[in-house]
């Protein structure tokens, strides 16, 4: 029904069980199906705003509903500082770990955020915030299905935020070994963000970095 734009059935379902939901899991789940109703309706604010409240449900940081300049910058400082401190680049990132499911749930939770938030500048903010914690989780705890996602969404960010084609390069590639080695969600919009990236460049290094991808 959600997926066919009919969302009033499921809404009310999941409302009932958050009514008397006495499990965390039941919450949470709960709450994912009405962000995926809200999805359906492209209500944005209704996303993000559940998409928060679940965040704190899950024990995780969230962020200001309406973040200033200096926020954005001090979160993408974080996680550029976190990438060189984590040492992955495209040729070791397939050994790194697997996240356990806490944190997945997570990335999901996230991943809601940010395909609607890339829609209008005035979402792009959002669309910064979750790239660069989507990013972060991942060099920190390991990969999952919204790892490439997460890599290539923020190496889009260093590029047009901050203006480091290098590092969008660097990321991109490790993006793209990424969804090489663990099944994606949306590794088409992960390979869109990264063709973004790599036409910036000369073609010489846009070829290598396919040809490592088709490898």
């Amino acid at each position: 029904e959600i997926n066919c734009g009919r969302t009033e059935n499921s809404q009310q379902a999941a409302n009932a069980v958050l009514l008397y939901a006495r499990e965390k899991e039941d919450t949470v789940r709960a709450m994912m199906i009405l962000i995926r109703c809200h999805q359906a309706d492209f209500d944005f604010n209704k996303i993000l705003s559940m998409a928060l409240d679940l965040l704190a449900i899950l024990g995780e940081e969230t962020f200001p509903r309406k973040p200033s300049r200096w926020y954005l910058q001090k979160e993408v400082k974080r996680t550029i500082k976190k990438l060189k401190e984590s040492g992955i680049t495209a040729k070791n990132v397939k050994e790194m770990p697997h996240m356990d499911d806490n944190k997945i749930m997570t990335m999901n939770v996230l991943h809601k955020i940010i395909a609607p938030a890339m829609l209008l500048p005035e979402r792009h903010p959002f669309f910064i915030i979750t790239a660069s914690r989507m990013a972060r989780l991942t060099l920190e705890f390991g990969l999952c299905e919204c790892s490439g996602t997460a890599l290539s969404s923020f190496a889009l960010c260093v590029l047009g935020y901050l203006q480091q084609p290098k590092e969008a390069l660097e990321l991109a590639d490790i993006s793209i070994q990424v969804i090489d080695s663990v099944p994606s969600l949306n590794a088409g919009l992960c390979l869109t963000f990264c063709g973004m990236i790599l036409t910036t460049e000369p073609s010489r290094k846009f070829l290598a970095v396919m040809e490592n991808g088709i490898r």
